[in-house]
């Protein structure tokens, strides 16, 4: 990330689909000097971004532990879907990674 790059907005396109139940907002992985690269790949080199990882639970948590990350945050959205969902569910969810 370059810091001396003026700011500048970027129109995001979605390029993964997620849950319903998932809340994901680039603006403080963007502030933690996460780069586009680590969950798009190589988008300098690419001409349209397209999906490159399977995005799910498991690959958050990855990368949340490998950076130390807080990790409580993760799991609200799923514990709230358990909620409305009489918590059903949710623990097999967790176990398979979404």
């Amino acid at each position: 990330m370059d810091r001396s790059q003026q700011p500048f907005e970027v129109r995001w396109t979605r390029v993964y689909t997620l849950p319903d139940f998932v809340r994901f907002a680039h603006k403080p992985h963007i502030h933690a000097g996460i780069e586009c690269q680590r969950c798009h790949g190589p988008v300098q080199e690419m001409d349209r971004i397209v999906p490159v990882h399977e995005i799910n639970m498991g690959f958050c948590l990855n990368c949340h532990f490998e950076k130390k990350a807080r990790t409580d945050l993760l799991y609200l959205p799923l514990l709230e879907a358990g909620r409305r969902h009489g918590g059903r569910h949710y623990k097999s969810r967790l176990r398979n990674g979404i």
